[in-house]
């Protein structure tokens, strides 16, 4: 039964489960092991410095928020130069603020994405995003008809990292839907609530 719970908390932590450090151990056919320590091989979320979220659908004053924020810390470097240090924190709240009008009433070009060559784009309100799992969930947004409601630009040098981030999230995604189905709906969490 351990080894079913530690990979039932695999699925709901996404990885995160706390396990011994990394030692040896001989097993009983003379085979050496070694524990792993997943706290080495959890990736660290980078910041996508840049990112660009479009919105796409017609409220004049879509807000978006999410858990978890980009914290901003000046750190002093040995050349005498400040620069921010930029970091994902677990607390907080993101909020991402798609009204093109101020509070004025009058549109504010500031918060307009400039794309001449791209009609799609051009002159609508758009949010820096540089979380990656707030980017991931911008991707997934569908509108009330199932279109896309927002449309996500990451800097070139961030794009293959994030193509990997939502590939492995989305991964992770649908093997839980799939193992939620088998059970019938229900899961390790509410099995054993419901047997102790």
């Amino acid at each position: 039964m351990p080894a079913r719970a530690t990979k039932e908390q695999e699925l709901e932590h996404e990885g995160a489960a706390q396990m011994s450090p990394p030692s040896e151990s001989s097993g009983t056919s003379g085979q050496r092991f070694m524990r792993l320590d997943i706290k080495q091989v959890s990736p660290t979320l980078t910041v996508i410095n840049g990112a660009r979220v479009v919105y796409l659908g017609n409220n004049p004053k879509k807000t978006q928020a999410w858990g978890h924020t980009i914290l901003q810390k000046p750190v002093q470097h040995a050349d005498g130069a400040v620069r921010v240090l930029k970091e994902i924190s677990k607390s907080g709240f993101s909020n991402y603020d798609f009204n093109k009008y101020g509070d004025d009433g009058e549109v504010v070009p500031g918060r307009l994405f400039q794309s001449p060559g791209d009609k799609d784009l051009d002159g609508r309100p758009y949010s820096v995003c540089e979380h990656p799992e707030h980017l991931r969930l911008f991707l997934r947004g569908k509108s009330v008809d199932g279109h896309p409601e927002y449309e996500v630009l990451i800097p070139e040098a961030y794009h293959r990292f994030m193509e990997e981030y939502v590939r492995r999230k989305e991964r992770f995604r649908t093997t839980v839907e799939s193992t939620y189905k088998d059970t019938g709906g229900v899961t390790a969490r509410h099995s054993v609530l419901v047997a102790g």
